[in-house]
């Protein structure tokens, strides 16, 4: 009886011990703002900014504004929709690199070049990228022009994130 006691005691110790690990991974080595950058999309650093900041306390990714360029630096169609589609496969795959999606967009910004009354569907489709419920809130507005030449249009979203996700962010 005596040695299963002390067994008893050891695993409860070992126990403790991991979750004290764990808490102190969680509580004291935890990086406040993490930037990420997916493999998915186009490399940003040489034009100094970062695709994905995220925020590890509030669990909050802030993606960076998306067009039709995709991975390799080329812009992808010539018409509003073109670009939409393909600027919309870059909010997929920037939402992906945070497991989340659509429906954990908290805020769109929708910004397009010189706003035409025979675009606004395609627009309104756009922020309303909620699919399945109520649209998150969100902006729409027109631009004399975005920073790269031939650009129609960009989205910039701010996304929930996992707390599964957030714990192996800063924990491994």
């Amino acid at each position: 009886m005596h040695i299963r006691s002390v067994f008893i005691l050891l695993a409860l110790l070992f126990v403790l011990q991991a979750a004290d690990a764990d808490a102190y991974c969680w509580r004291r080595q935890r990086r406040r703002l993490v930037r990420i950058n997916p493999p998915t999309l186009l490399d940003p650093v040489p034009f100094g900014y970062s695709q994905i900041v995220v925020d590890t306390r509030n669990a909050v990714a802030h993606v960076a504004g998306q067009n039709a360029i995709n991975q390799t630096g080329s812009l992808v169609g010539e018409t509003f929709a073109e670009q939409l589609e393909q600027t919309l496969r870059n909010v997929e795959l920037a939402l992906e690199a945070v497991e989340a999606d659509i429906n954990d967009i908290l805020k769109s910004i929708l910004i397009t070049v010189d706003l035409d009354p025979s675009t606004a569907e395609d627009i309104l489709a756009a922020s309303l990228m909620n699919a399945g419920g109520p649209a998150p809130p969100g902006i729409v507005f027109s631009s004399d022009s975005l920073l790269e030449p031939g650009v129609l249009v960009e989205i910039q979203v701010d996304v929930a994130v996992p707390e599964s996700f957030v714990r192996r962010l800063v924990c491994s």
